[in-house]
């Protein structure tokens, strides 16, 4: 049986949650794996597992392996979490769906090592179809929003230790932001 849940649309389409995964995927040494029946797309030809070479980034800490390592964290952005999803298995960083209990509120989030290189092969992948992908200067390293059609839809940025965080969402950018420098400040 669906649930409301399962036929919420993503905020800005599936592209960048694909893209956005497998290059995480590629970086968290996955192989596609997947949990509570979604699936997961498949590796990215850009490599994410190590920061771009000559540059400053160091290694990535400890990242989260599960949903349930984040949800607190996501809850205060959508006012409670009702539903987690798990869209993938990685040993080292989540790729997850976040729902509050009217489905009003989606959080996708995916989350693990990148490189710059990833950076850019996420941004222009993502400036299709109406969207754009600004930058956002003073978020780590490397950053951009998405803007669909005139609509904030996430964010995705990388910081100096090689951890990129993308939030696929319907809120506002300035809270996009501010959940990747929280999820920053604990992992």
């Amino acid at each position: 049986m669906r649930t409301r849940f399962d036929r919420a649309p993503a905020p800005f389409g599936a592209l960048v949650l694909a893209v956005g995964a497998s290059v995480l995927l590629a970086g968290c040494g996955s192989s596609g794996g997947t949990s509570s029946g979604a699936s997961a797309p498949a590796s990215s030809p850009a490599s994410a597992s190590s920061p771009t070479s000559g540059s400053t980034m160091q290694p990535a800490g400890n990242l989260p392996t599960s949903c349930s390592q984040v949800t607190s964290i996501v809850a205060t952005y959508i006012g409670g979490v009702g539903t987690v999803k798990s869209l993938a298995n990685k040993p080292n960083g989540v790729s997850c769906e976040f729902a509050n209990a009217g489905v009003t509120k989606i959080v996708i989030l995916n989350m693990g090592t990148g490189s710059d290189a990833a950076m850019a092969e996420l941004k222009t992948k993502s400036a299709t179809n109406g969207r754009t992908t600004p930058s956002i200067s003073g978020l780590g390293t490397t950053a951009f929003s998405v803007d669909n059609q005139g609509k904030a839809a996430g964010a995705a940025a990388l910081n100096d230790q090689g951890v990129m965080v993308v939030v696929t969402t319907n809120l506002p950018l300035a809270q996009d932001e501010a959940l990747i420098r929280q999820l920053w400040a604990v992992y």
